[in-house]
């Protein structure tokens, strides 16, 4: 009785063990996160109106995930409109995908580092069956 006492004690703390050792290795460190090549604001170097002309992309570390936001900027008249600031994911692929809900339309964008430069490719999600979904790529430099 004592030897399954001591036997089951084992593998529990044994489990134990290794629990932390998995979570240890996926716990996200800020140090890191703020060496992230994306992070930072960016900005087109010539402005069309209604198209993307910057984002700003931030990243924290919350309870061991890494959490990466953007807000983006489209060329409107007088000044730019922004889209609000929302959560994104880093894919398999290195690159961060952000969803932007609207009511009319949508935006996804998907952010791939360049070094100095990043690359955007924008996919504008129309609401309606009546039109075309719209699709463009914008090279953003550092601000």
């Amino acid at each position: 009785m004592l030897n399954r006492f001591y036997i089951s004690l084992l593998c529990l703390l044994g489990g134990a063990t290794f629990a932390q050792t998995a979570q240890a290795q996926n716990t996200c460190k800020q140090e890191e996160l703020s060496n992230s090549p994306e992070i930072g604001e960016w900005r087109r170097a010539s402005d069309t109106l209604k198209e993307l002309v910057g984002v700003s992309i931030e990243a924290e570390c919350v309870n061991g995930a890494a959490i990466y936001k953007a807000r983006a900027f489209t060329k409107c008249a007088p000044r730019d409109c922004k889209w609000g600031w929302v959560e994104g994911q880093r894919t398999l692929t290195n690159k961060l995908v952000f969803y932007f809900p609207g009511f009319f339309k949508s935006q996804k964008l998907t952010v791939s580092s360049m070094h100095d430069r990043v690359h955007v490719s924008v996919h504008a999600i129309n609401a309606n069956s009546s039109g075309r979904d719209q699709y463009y790529d914008v090279i953003l430099q550092r601000e």
